[in-house]
């Protein structure tokens, strides 16, 4: 049957290369016999329904000589079907996907195409499920609008009037976009999420082909977003080890929730004296006006309260823990009264000193307007030196039991003292005067060692230590004092506790400091160093915003932090934690600023 076929579609062919190709011509074909029903219906199943009417086709008219052209083309092609005959009838079909062309077929070479993968759409490719056509429809005014519109214009909205849009009307689609934008910016992709996707994407480089194509989407994003910028590409943030050294310059700073969050504003007073824990998350908080000592557990995010202490007899300017481990838990308090209170975390207990404690002849004044504001305690908290008056300094004993404390010793100064600090592991004690003497004083022998005097003698206020051994310290050991005028001299006390330089400790010779810092310009009522002595915090309560912090190894102050955006206020106090990852500013406003040092912490820091 099909040999049959071939014949007459042959004979077709070469009556079709007779017809004449002048315009308005008629084809005839007389000599093509009517296929029969049987012939109709074989062609219908092999090659379609629309094939099976060439059978009973009998003249074709064409006007356009682009039509004939056309059918001349065809009947070349037609002519070239006797060609097929030694073709097998497996060979004569092919898949065909529009892509490929085929010139010539020979009887024995047959060229199937190859199929292509299909590649995985991205996300830049990808099209919505659903439009919603009305977008296009919307205008919204940017100028005439609500004031929330006024943070999506753009510069060419005041100057763009082209195509028929009012000045500052954008349509739906854009509005659409900058809000997207707006969003974007306000609420950026996580440091979390974006690790997440580079973790996805190393693996998929290792395991999969198709992931290819997103990774260069996320290639390219990083290279433009380092051509944005002129600063590093490459930046490795510095992470803390025991013993490593603070970068200087800039500091990383990361702001909480406030320590006192948990206090309402209405109840909050002025605060006189905050610290840390030694070895616990709890920070207090002292109230003269409130006559209030309060407990916080501080984790940075509630702060929640722990407890109050309230002393009715007592306003409260000055509170301290006791830094031995034995009796870190016991707290001393005191104010402008000849007596002082104790507290004790543990047993939730508040003591008051014993009656007849200190002399009369040492503080009959007190009681008149002199106070215990002024003590410290030694490294080993065996040793409490309060400040009395005409130079006078009282030792009590501390190691025993709290309510049997006792006067144990007494130093006398030639001058007023402004403040004392302990130094040399609790071997000595340092006291500075009003002319700008620091004493120094044995506390074995019980008598004056050395004097020196402060440079420049700018009426001093405070002193303050590191508080380490420099002979068994890996660490420095500085020794700052702060005067009136805002200037802080730092010493280095290295060279000072060398035994070779000891014929160098004369009495009244004028130290040369390492450093003179002139960056507050009211009188110096804070001074803290941290607890591994790379940080001095200094503040002054005389203005608002006075604060600064000292890098100590490079004797510099830190310049990107505190900003003229941070809400310090009157600083009262300044207190570091035990491993220095948080720190927390008071103010005479009643508010506990409490900061995150990224420098010791191992949250995710962002600079202010």
């Amino acid at each position: 049957m099909v040999n049959k076929r071939n014949q007459k579609r042959s004979k077709v062919a070469s009556d079709h290369q007779m017809i004449s190709t002048t315009s308005n011509q008629t084809i005839s074909d007389s000599s093509l016999k009517p296929l029969t029903n049987e012939e109709i219906e074989l062609e219908e199943a092999v090659f379609g329904q629309a094939a099976s009417t060439k059978g009973k086709q009998k003249q074709v008219t064409w006007n356009d000589p682009q039509d004939q052209e056309e059918i001349e083309g065809e009947n070349q092609i037609n002519g070239a079907d006797g060609e097929l005959e030694g073709v097998k009838d497996e060979e004569l079909f092919m898949i065909d996907d529009g892509t490929n062309q085929i010139s010539s077929l020979g009887p024995s070479e047959v060229t199937l195409p190859t199929a292509q993968p299909k590649a995985k759409p991205t996300q830049s490719t990808r099209e919505p499920l659903w439009q919603d056509k009305s977008i296009a429809q919307v205008s919204v005014s940017l100028t005439n609008g609500p004031s929330r519109l006024k943070k999506l214009r753009k510069v060419d909205d005041l100057d763009d009037v082209a195509g028929g849009r009012a000045e500052g009307t954008i349509d739906g689609e854009e509005y659409e976009l900058r809000l997207r934008e707006q969003f974007e910016r306000m609420n950026p992709t996580p440091t979390w999420l974006k690790d997440r996707k580079n973790l996805k994407r190393k693996a998929g480089d290792n395991a999969q082909v198709e992931s290819d194509q997103s990774d260069e989407e996320k290639d390219d994003g990083g290279i433009e977003q380092a051509l944005r910028t002129t600063g590093k590409i490459l930046k490795v943030k510095p992470t803390y080890r025991p013993g490593a050294t603070l970068p200087k310059g800039e500091l990383q700073v990361e702001r909480l929730r406030d320590a006192n969050q948990a206090v309402t504003s209405t109840t909050k007073s002025p605060i006189s004296a905050i610290q840390f824990h030694p070895t616990s998350p709890i920070l207090f908080t002292a109230s003269p006006k409130s006559h209030k000592l309060s407990f916080f557990k501080i984790d940075g995010k509630h702060n929640p309260v722990l407890h109050h202490v309230h002393t009715p007899d007592l306003p409260i300017t000055t509170a301290e823990f006791c830094p031995s481990t034995q009796t870190s838990s016991t707290l001393l308090m005191t104010g402008n009264r000849p007596y002082f209170y104790t507290f004790d975390l543990g047993s939730c207990q508040c003591i008051k000193s014993p009656e007849n404690l200190f002399t009369k002849s040492a503080l009959s004044q007190s009681i008149k307007g002199t106070s215990l504001s002024r003590f410290s305690f030694s490294p080993q908290g065996q040793i409490v030196a309060f400040l009395g008056l005409r130079g006078l300094i009282q030792l009590v004993d501390w190691s025993n039991n709290i309510g049997s404390s006792q006067v144990i010793g007494t130093l006398k100064s030639n001058n007023p003292i402004k403040s004392l600090s302990w130094n040399r592991n609790g071997t000595q004690l340092l006291t500075v005067s009003h002319n700008a003497e620091v004493s120094v004083w044995d506390m074995r022998m019980r008598k004056l060692m050395s004097t020196w005097m402060d440079h420049g003698g700018f009426n001093p206020t405070l002193i303050t230590t590191t508080d380490k051994d420099c002979g068994k310290s890996t660490g420095r050991s500085y020794t700052a004092i702060g005067s009136q005028t805002g200037i802080v001299n730092l010493y280095d006390d290295q060279d000072w506790c060398n035994d070779e330089n000891e014929e160098d400790r004369l009495f009244g010779i004028e130290r040369k400091p390492l450093k003179t810092i002139e960056n507050l310009t009211t009188s110096v009522s804070t001074m803290k160093f941290n607890s591994d002595g790379q940080i001095l915090a200094i503040a002054s309560d005389s203005k608002k915003d006075q604060l600064k912090l000292v890098h100590l190894p490079s004797a510099t102050v830190f310049s990107n932090w505190p900003t003229s955006g941070t809400p310090l206020g009157h600083v009262s106090d300044v207190s570091f934690s035990s491993k220095s990852d948080m720190m927390a500013i008071s103010n005479t406003k009643g508010t506990v600023l409490l900061y995150s040092l990224g420098w010791w912490s191992k949250r995710t820091t962002k600079m202010k």
